[in-house]
């Protein structure tokens, strides 16, 4: 969990992380478990839907942690040129070792 250099996690930080957390659990059945996604797979996915659904402004900081092979799938479906996120994870699942 991010807090500030006083050891204080600030306002801002309770409303990214509290919705950084929901979003882990709302992909842990239908995206991380179905896949086996990995622990930095499963990162990288959160802080991606993360920063794309949290306005600017709230300060939603990506985790330098996270394997970034999965982001364009991610991006793909960001971007609106897929229907499905869960196709779009499978595919990468596939080519993942």
């Amino acid at each position: 969990m991010k807090v500030d250099p006083n050891g204080e996690w600030s306002s801002q930080n309770r409303v990214t992380t509290s919705l950084h957390e929901i979003v882990h659990l709302g992909i842990e059945d239908t995206l991380v478990n179905k896949f086996n996604l990995s622990q930095d797979q499963k990162e990288r996915l959160v802080d991606l839907l993360c920063n794309h659904l949290i306005p600017q402004g709230y300060g939603y900081w990506m985790q330098e942690r996270g394997d970034r092979s999965i982001d364009r799938f991610v991006q793909n479906y960001l971007a609106g040129n897929s229907e499905s996120l869960e196709r779009d994870t499978a595919n990468f699942s596939r080519r993942s070792p």
